[in-house]
């Protein structure tokens, strides 16, 4: 098998809804600090610019609308979207 076979030119983005700072896992990471500014607005402008880039590569991107209701229990599950994955979950998907 190649190393080809191996790879994918398709990607899972989660567009988040309640992007922010969390405390809590702050007091335990030295690279972490509070944020200034719109912070939610910030990571939606990265979002949406690195869905352009992957789309101009000609990478399949696939998003899903993440839902600001009900809350995440932590903001990292915004990030890592793995960590909380429930397809049946999904409603706005943009294929």
């Amino acid at each position: 098998m190649t190393s080809a076979s191996q790879t994918s030119n398709s990607v899972l983005l989660v567009r988040p809804a309640r992007f922010g700072f969390h405390a809590e896992a702050a007091a335990s990471n030295a690279f972490a600090s509070a944020p200034v500014g719109d912070v939610q607005g910030q990571a939606l402008a990265e979002f949406e610019s690195l869905a352009r880039r992957l789309a101009q590569a000609r990478v399949n991107t696939f998003i899903l609308d993440d839902e600001p209701e009900p809350a995440r229990t932590a903001v990292t599950s915004q990030v890592f979207a793995t960590n909380s994955y429930d397809p049946q979950s999904w409603r706005n998907v943009d294929w």
